[in-house]
């Protein structure tokens, strides 16, 4: 029997590997050095729809480094900080209003036995200074949170650390702000405590006054963590995920009318908790609510103690309207990539852009802080249809770890933050690496949005 060799060697390409992703790095302004960030991926650099234009917060230097896009929309200009601000807030991270210059800090520590949270309102004037307009405290005891419970039942100790817990995601709705909180107590038994057993409460600060006097909504008691929060028209939606063995992500919502929250109800159960490699975001546009997350549903698993898993780590979407409360069927949005990490999006009317690190095919036991390039998709009807994944970034095949990208979707223009550098794999020992890394560049490059 004969066989054609070249049709043979077509086929097992065509089954045996991946179409490449498409790269795009020409349609990019060229990465301009920002900030830097604290130790390699490693930051708390935040990026914000502010004033109708954009704003940049960094606070892994000594001092609070604030930037603002300026008036040309293309390059940033550093401001230096109130000193006063920055000795009261320096360890806290902002939630900045979009359509004014008004922002709410707010860090949450241990005074005694009760949480103590200290709210800064401020803004920044036409001249580039941080005002302070007023602050206002809130306290609460394990009680406000949890019920009445045993005396082996504290709040979480982490609020005695120096940075305590910094609340970001929050929302302004006219006079009206919403913090999402996510707490998580500690039951001792004797010298030992267990965290997974609680107890547990997530819910909102609010404020109806513009942050002169904070109440506490509580939407669930299960044990969840990062939440998020958004408004759309008609309705406030808060978002958590379920970690452990069950590995949700859910949702309550309430009328902007004042109704009370909702049941929380399963979006998925397919998200990844993997140290720093899940991320949901959720946002809106008018009457819909868009989320994405990072998806093991195609995950594979071995059971090793290193490199359990491998591959098909996915950025997945959904969206819902006010309507129905139905969220769409989801939809796997970075096909052709094996791994994907730390999706993040924005949009602008019925434009969309969701972003994430990745890489396209690497050995098993891949890792977020393994050589990665920034990838992107759009939308320019609601979500409903998406184009291909598209590659920013190319240093990947340098050795080059691009991560942790920040986006905003601002007057048809597509406005893109990530960290990127090289790993020092130098070895301390035999079989150990070094942990502490250096501070890597920030870069920031923007782009139209595509037609």
């Amino acid at each position: 029997m004969k066989y054609n060799l070249s049709l043979f060697a077509a086929l097992l390409f065509c089954f045996g590997c991946s179409k490449p992703v498409a790269s795009d790095t020409a349609n990019w302004s060229k990465p301009e050095v920002i900030s830097h960030s604290d130790d390699s991926l490693g930051s708390s650099f935040m990026f914000y729809k502010w004033n109708n234009s954009l704003m940049a917060l960094n606070n892994d230097t000594k001092s609070l480094e604030l930037y603002l896009l300026q008036s040309d929309g293309q390059h940033w200009e550093r401001v230096n900080e109130d000193s006063s601000f920055g000795k009261e807030a320096r360890c806290t991270l902002l939630n900045c209003d979009p359509v004014s210059n008004r922002f709410i800090s707010v860090n949450g520590k241990l005074i005694g036995d009760k949480l103590e949270l200290p709210f800064i309102n401020g803004s920044i004037e036409k001249d580039k200074n941080i005002l302070i307009n007023w602050k206002s405290v809130l306290q609460a005891d394990k009680t406000v949170f949890f019920g009445l419970t045993g005396t082996n039942v504290t709040l979480p100790s982490y609020y005695n650390s120096s940075l305590g817990s910094a609340y970001i995601g929050g929302i302004f709705n006219g006079s009206a702000i919403y913090i999402p909180y996510c707490i998580q107590g500690e039951t001792h038994h004797g010298k030992g405590t267990i965290m997974a057993e609680g107890p547990f409460d997530n819910g909102v600060f609010c404020s109806e006054d513009d942050g002169k006097t904070w109440q506490i909504e509580h939407i669930s008691k299960s044990f969840s963590e990062s939440p998020h929060i958004c408004k759309s028209e008609k309705y406030y939606y808060y978002f958590a995920t379920i970690p452990a063995d069950r590995l949700e992500l859910w949702y309550s919502r309430k009328a902007i009318q004042g109704d009370p929250w909702s049941k929380p109800v399963t979006i998925t159960k397919n998200i990844i908790l993997l140290g720093d490699d899940f991320t949901s975001v959720a946002t809106r546009a008018g009457d819909t609510v868009h989320v994405c997350w990072l998806d093991r549903r195609h995950l594979n698993e071995r059971l090793l103690l290193i490199d359990a898993y491998h591959g098909n780590y996915e950025v997945a979407y959904s969206r819902c309207r006010d309507s129905d409360g139905e969220w769409s069927k989801d939809v796997i949005l970075s096909k052709g990539l094996k791994y994907a990490y730390c999706p993040v999006m924005s949009l602008e009317g019925d434009k969309i852009v969701i972003a994430w690190a990745g890489a396209q095919s690497a050995p098993d036991g891949h890792y977020e802080f393994d050589p990665n390039d920034i990838y992107y998709v759009t939308s320019n009807d609601g979500g409903k249809a998406w184009t291909k994944p598209m590659q920013v970034t190319n240093g990947a095949k340098d050795g080059l770890t691009a991560g942790r990208p920040q986006v905003a979707l601002l007057n048809g223009v597509i406005h893109l933050f990530y960290i990127q550098g090289k790993m020092n794999l130098k070895e301390l020992s035999p079989g150990l690496v070094k942990l502490n890394q250096s501070p890597w560049p920030i870069y920031y490059t923007q782009r139209p949005f595509p037609d």
